[in-house]
């Protein structure tokens, strides 16, 4: 998570188990151009399906972390696999998105999803590019994916529209 609070950068490590919990957060040393891999490991039994949620900062410590969660099978569908870049919302109410930080450029790399007995790069599944807008303008577009379909870009374009 990156955002600004009144000029001044905050970056922290989380997690969500949506829609289980709200956000944790967990690492509060990021710094900009950390190199940090994200992985989800599911595993069904019987009815509730075990998650491993792993985050590691390579170049920054303490924001690393290992987290087990168990969800209900008739609750979490395990039916996507998300690379997100987003406005942070206000807590509600009011609720809304605080401003967009300018984060320049934010890329994926080596992006890969195993689903059952299926598995691959983000383009062996169905995939959906979102332009992040709000009612005013774009404020952030993904790039499209790479040739071997495991690497793309989000490009900021506005903190408001």
């Amino acid at each position: 998570l990156a955002y600004c609070d009144m000029g001044k950068p905050y970056y922290y490590t989380w997690w969500e188990m949506d829609p289980r919990n709200a956000v944790q957060y967990v690492g509060l040393s990021v710094k900009p151009g950390d190199e940090i891999t994200a992985t989800v490991t599911a595993k069904a039994v019987k009815t509730v399906t075990q998650y491993m949620l792993r985050v590691t900062d390579f170049t920054t410590s303490g924001n690393s972390f290992t987290e087990y969660q168990t969800c209900a099978i008739a609750t979490c569908h395990n039916a996507s696999a998300e690379w997100v870049a987003e406005a942070p919302a206000e807590p509600s109410p009011p609720g809304g998105l605080y401003p967009l930080a300018n984060f320049r450029t934010w890329t994926v790399n080596a992006a890969a999803v195993k689903s059952g007995t299926g598995s691959g790069t983000i383009s062996t599944f169905p995939a959906y590019e979102i332009t992040m807008t709000s009612k005013t303008g774009v404020l952030a577009s993904p790039g499209g994916l790479n040739p071997a379909g495991n690497w793309f870009a989000d490009t900021w374009h506005s903190s408001a529209g």
